[in-house]
């Protein structure tokens, strides 16, 4: 059982490798060549996999400072690496940060992009990205402590929020707070770095 699990497995991240990369180029019904079999094919010719990664979240991609790297993230790097060339040892990290990851992903600078990354209508089609399978779900939440009084988001009213810039969170911050301005509501939003 463990065998055929295994062999799925690897089937699905081989294809998976396929579609996470950027695509801008039409294939043909004749077997024509598009973006995607161009890197599968960049990637057996070098003989290892760029996987683009986070670096820097402990549980989906973390380096130590042994430079050793851990994670649900950089696990499905070492199996596609695994799938593709029989070694899950194949395969080179490229920490990016969330301004870097889709520039190197387009670029060329990585094979697949396997970090923190919100699917989006507008990633999904202005950037000309190949999503592949959702691998994490979460969502955003705040959280306060009860001595604070604050029983929903408008009693942020005034109090700083800080999330980390260029990223989904950014804009479902600034969303809800528009949409709480809207209603009358003024939430100030303070947008700090990181």
């Amino acid at each position: 059982m463990r065998k055929w699990i295994s062999l799925l497995l690897a089937t699905i991240l081989t294809a998976a490798v396929a579609v996470a990369c950027a695509s801008t180029g039409d294939s043909t019904a004749q077997g024509g060549d598009n973006n995607a079999n161009s890197t599968l094919n960049t990637v057996t010719s070098r003989g290892s996999l760029i996987c683009g990664v986070n670096g820097q979240l402990p549980g989906f991609s973390f380096v130590d400072n042994t430079g050793e790297y851990s994670g649900m993230d950089v696990d499905f790097c070492r199996a596609i690496a695994a799938a593709l060339f029989d070694d899950p040892t194949k395969v080179e990290f490229r920490n990016l940060s969330a301004q870097e990851r889709f520039t190197a992903l387009a670029a060329g600078e990585i094979d697949v992009l396997v970090r923190n990354t919100t699917w989006t209508i507008n990633r999904d089609t202005a950037l000309g990205l190949e999503f592949a399978p959702t691998t994490f779900f979460d969502g955003q939440g705040m959280m306060v402590t009860t001595a604070s009084g604050i029983q929903d988001v408008k009693g942020l009213s005034g109090k700083s929020i800080c999330v980390q810039s260029g990223t989904t969170t950014e804009q479902n911050l600034t969303d809800k707070s528009m949409a709480l301005q809207a209603a009358s509501s003024c939430v100030r939003s303070i947008l700090c770095m990181t």
